[in-house]
C-alpha cells in the first residue's frame, strides 16, 4: 500500500469499523438482556463499547502512516467513531433502564485482582528483537489462552495500566465468544503480568 491508495483504505476501515462497533453493540445489549446479574453486565457492556471504540481509533490512526497527508480524511473518520461511541454509550444506559427498570448502577465494584491491576502500569523492557526472543520465558497463567496472553503483551504501552489492559483483553476475547478464547479473568491477566516481571520482558511503573 501506499499514498495512492490511502482514501480506499480509508473507506474500507471506516465502513467495517462501523460494522465492528454496531456487532459490539449487539453484544453488550444482549448481555444486559439476558444475564442475570444484570449491574455486572452493564459494566461489561460499557466495556465493550469501550474497547471496540478505541481499536478502530487506533486503526484510522494507522491510516496517515501510510499516507501523512491523510490526517484530515483519518481525523474526520475519528471523530465519526467518537460519536458512535457516545451513541452505543447512550443506548446501553437507555436499555438497562428499560429492562432492569432502575438506573444503572454510578459505581462498580473492584476485586482485589482489579485492584492490584489499577495500581500498576508496565511498559516493555525489551527491545524488538529482546521481545520476539524472550517472550517464550513468561511462564503461563492457568485458565489464559495463549493468544490472550500474547494480546496482553500487546497491550502494554506505558500509558494503559494493568485494569486497562484486562478490560480490553477481556473484550477482545468475548468478542470471539468464550469457544475460541474461554474467558478472560482478573486473577488471569494479574498473574501473567507478574510472570512476564519475573522473565524480565516487562517493569511496572
Amino acid at each position: 500500500a501506499d499514498a495512492s491508495r490511502a482514501s480506499a483504505l480509508a473507506a474500507e476501515t471506516a465502513g467495517r469499523g462501523a460494522a465492528r462497533m454496531a456487532n459490539n453493540l449487539r453484544l453488550a445489549l444482549g448481555w444486559i438482556a439476558s444475564e442475570q446479574d444484570r449491574e455486572r453486565a452493564y459494566f461489561q457492556a460499557i466495556d465493550q463499547v469501550r474497547y471496540a471504540a478505541q481499536r478502530e481509533r487506533l486503526a484510522t490512526a494507522s491510516i496517515t502512516q501510510i499516507d501523512p497527508a491523510a490526517a484530515s480524511l483519518s481525523a474526520s473518520i475519528a471523530a465519526s467513531i467518537d460519536r458512535r461511541e457516545a451513541q452505543a454509550l447512550s443506548e446501553i444506559e437507555s436499555y438497562y433502564r428499560a429492562v432492569a427498570r432502575r438506573a444503572p448502577p454510578a459505581t462498580r465494584a473492584q476485586s482485589e485482582a482489579e485492584r492490584s491491576l489499577a495500581a500498576i502500569r508496565p511498559v516493555i523492557s525489551e527491545g524488538p528483537k529482546g521481545f520476539l526472543e524472550g517472550r517464550s520465558r513468561i511462564a503461563s497463567a492457568p485458565g489464559l489462552h495463549g493468544l490472550m496472553a500474547f494480546e496482553v503483551l500487546n497491550f502494554v504501552d506505558g500509558r494503559r495500566n494493568g485494569l486497562d489492559i484486562y478490560r480490553h483483553v477481556a473484550a477482545e476475547a468475548r468478542e470471539a465468544g468464550d469457544h475460541y478464547f474461554g474467558k478472560v479473568t482478573a486473577e488471569a491477566v494479574l498473574a501473567y503480568l507478574n510472570n512476564a516481571v519475573t522473565a524480565g520482558m516487562i517493569r511496572n511503573q
